[in-house]
């Protein structure tokens, strides 16, 4: 961005418009734009129901995730970093769960561009 800064769009596959979800398209012009995009580590365990997981799951396929973060406000509904690493490493995406959750956090945290995220592939997206 011209001003040095980028925006950071938190957990786009829980966007609604319209009452529905937000479509893939859509998450993928804000990237497209410029934007980060912050999915909700809670999403991939499956916690926000099925069609929010399948989307970010998705994302993951299409290699749209940029970080990964626990979205946590409040105790009543922790998310383990540590417990989406493993989901994430059982499912063939282990360095795609490196960079999302420790890599381009310090990069970011040290002023530097978050890497690019490799797609995700799997038999069944999730």
């Amino acid at each position: 961005m011209a001003v040095g800064r980028r925006p950071v769009v938190a957990h786009p596959e829980r966007y609604r418009r319209d009452g529905s979800p937000v479509e893939l398209p859509e998450i993928a012009a804000w990237r497209a734009a410029g934007a980060l995009l912050q999915v909700n580590a809670g999403s991939m365990l499956g916690e926000c129901g099925e069609t929010i997981g399948g989307l970010a799951w998705k994302l993951m396929a299409e290699g749209l995730i940029d970080l990964l973060s626990t979205d946590h406000h409040a105790d009543g509904r922790p998310v383990s970093p540590a417990q989406t690493g493993r989901l994430l490493a059982e499912r063939g995406a282990g360095v795609q769960a490196r960079q999302l959750l420790g890599e381009n956090p310090r990069r970011i945290l040290s002023d530097r561009p978050a890497l690019a995220v490799a797609r995700w592939r799997s038999e069944a997206v999730a």
